[in-house]
């Protein structure tokens, strides 16, 4: 009865080992031309049809992890959400793909134009990570995206203030200052305490709300 998941097993383990030779260039087109997207393909394909647990979560994390090294943080995310499924959580895939997770979602905002959703979302996705990893072999580098996620949210929200200052809207000004000192949460109950009033743009808020609104 276990002949073809063996037979099958032996296929994807070839598969998966010919994809790698593409990728490292061992094979090569016309013997001069490499070829890494042929390798590509196979693992792609191995990645959603694969029998084996262990090579289909083997074939989404090698994908996952040349987009990311290539900087194409918008497919290697979709891989590593893959890799989150708990079905592969036997595997020890879980630490090394949330925090890539993390990462992408960190290194997908844009400098001066993410939106406070964007923002939010990979925050979550990093204190998703402290919560199931506390001791994480990455908690280090997480706490810090952590940190800046919430910077970037006071460092939004005081802007704004500045520019509702400038075109002499005190209830718009009063509100974002509040935004970004942390003393406000929009009703959204995730955010409360969610700026601690030691962030240096938070106190800084804190500052111009006194002397603005009071």
């Amino acid at each position: 009865p276990g002949a073809v998941p063996s037979r099958m097993r032996v296929v994807e383990e070839f598969l998966l080992g010919y994809a790698k030779q593409y990728l490292d260039g061992d094979i090569k087109a016309f013997w001069i031309f490499s070829t890494p997207g042929n390798g590509f393909n196979i693992l792609e394909h191995l990645a959603i049809m694969a029998s084996d647990i262990e090579i289909q979560a083997q074939a989404n994390a090698m994908v996952a992890e040349h987009y990311f090294e290539n900087r194409r943080y918008k497919l290697a995310v979709g891989f590593y959400s893959r890799l989150l499924n708990p079905r592969f959580a036997s595997l020890g895939w879980g630490d090394r793909a949330l925090y890539r997770f993390t990462e992408c979602r960190y290194l997908m905002l844009i400098p001066k134009k993410s939106d406070e959703q964007s923002i939010m979302f990979a925050l979550k996705s990093a204190k998703s990570y402290l919560e199931m990893y506390p001791a994480g072999l990455n908690r280090v580098d997480v706490e810090a995206i952590a940190a800046d996620c919430i910077t970037k949210l006071s460092k939004m929200h005081f802007v704004i203030a500045e520019y509702y200052v400038t075109i002499g809207n005190p209830i718009g000004a009063e509100h974002h200052f509040k935004l970004a000192s942390g003393q406000e949460s929009q009703g959204d109950t995730s955010k409360v305490g969610l700026i601690p009033v030691s962030n240096p743009v938070a106190q800084m808020a804190s500052q111009r709300l006194a002397e603005y609104v009071y």
